[in-house]
């Protein structure tokens, strides 16, 4: 999860997730990735909902 957190920063160094915040988006990233592999979903759909709640997460910090 810290590998998550510091490309946050990396990108914008005033976002930060906290630890669960953290979790919640390697969990999201992880079902999304799954879905778009199996055609459940587009991967076009995948990344831009995965963005959306990473953009999400980083907000509610803000």
């Amino acid at each position: 999860m810290d590998i998550c957190r510091q490309a946050i920063r990396v990108a914008d160094g005033a976002a930060d997730l906290d630890k669960e915040a953290a979790i919640a988006f390697a969990g999201a990233a992880d079902a999304l990735g799954h879905a778009a592999a199996r055609g459940t979903i587009s991967p076009e759909l995948a990344r831009s909902t995965i963005t959306t709640v990473l953009l999400s997460l980083v907000n509610r910090f803000e």
